[in-house]
């Protein structure tokens, strides 16, 4: 539960940080919880509603990116985990825009969809 809270942001990121104190990083995969490209799409879309800070991206990007039992899916992950680190590390990569949030979130948005059209 506390790592679906976490890819859907359902929760405030403090109380979800205090609970994964107590889980370990690395799980059975067959108990991973997967994030989607819609998970990263609905939290840019609430960024570019000015309901996140760029720091509550950040942040959430910095919690998830470590964990073994957060996967990533098995068709264009690379693209998300690329977004991933890069929203985990704007320190050293390019800082959230509203401009860079709305491209990434369409991009993701066209790979949620690309990954529930059939396999080629």
């Amino acid at each position: 539960a506390v790592l679906q809270a976490l890819v859907r942001y359902s929760a405030p990121l403090d109380q979800i940080a205090q609970a994964l104190e107590s889980i370990p990083i690395d799980c059975d995969p067959e108990d991973a919880v997967e994030l989607s490209h819609l998970d990263a799409a609905k939290v840019l879309d609430r960024y570019l509603a000015g309901r996140l800070h760029p720091s509550d991206v950040q942040t959430w990007a910095k919690l998830i990116e470590p964990r073994g039992d957060i996967r990533y899916p098995e068709r264009n992950a690379e693209p998300l985990a690329k977004l991933m680190f890069r929203l985990a590390n704007q320190d050293v990569s390019d800082k959230l825009t509203k401009v860079s949030a709305a491209d990434w979130a369409l991009s993701m948005k066209q790979l949620a969809q690309a990954n529930r059209s059939p396999k080629s």
